[in-house]
């Protein structure tokens, strides 16, 4: 599991392992700098599906589904990696439903230099 700075314990999020931050105001859904940082995830499929996807949609969706992409960054690295390419799909709902649409737009904008 990856260790970061806002992160003190590990609490299950419909049976998947998600972080937790000291308080939203760490991950707070404006604040790009910090959301840009946890995006940045050291395994390059996963950089070449999150990143591209914060950098050219992040400011297009709405407080809750960046709600929502916040939480998805706070789940493990595995099951990211997981979900995205199709091995798998989150318990959530909310949770699936950010993997489709990061899937749909990263697959419609086409490929992105890194």
């Amino acid at each position: 599991m990856r260790v970061l700075p806002y992160q003190v314990s590990v609490a299950q999020e419909h049976g998947k392992p998600c972080r937790k931050e000291v308080s939203h105001n760490n991950m707070d859904i404006n604040n790009k700098a910090r959301i840009h940082w946890a995006c940045r995830r050291g395994m390059r499929e996963l950089d070449i599906s999150i990143m591209p996807f914060f950098e050219h949609e992040y400011d297009t969706l709405s407080d809750a589904d960046k709600a929502v992409f916040i939480r998805l960054l706070e789940c493990d690295d595995p099951d990211l990696f997981n979900w995205l390419m199709n091995h798998g799909a989150p318990h959530d709902q909310d949770l699936q439903r950010m993997v489709s649409l990061i899937q749909t737009r990263n697959k419609a904008r086409g490929p992105v230099a890194m």
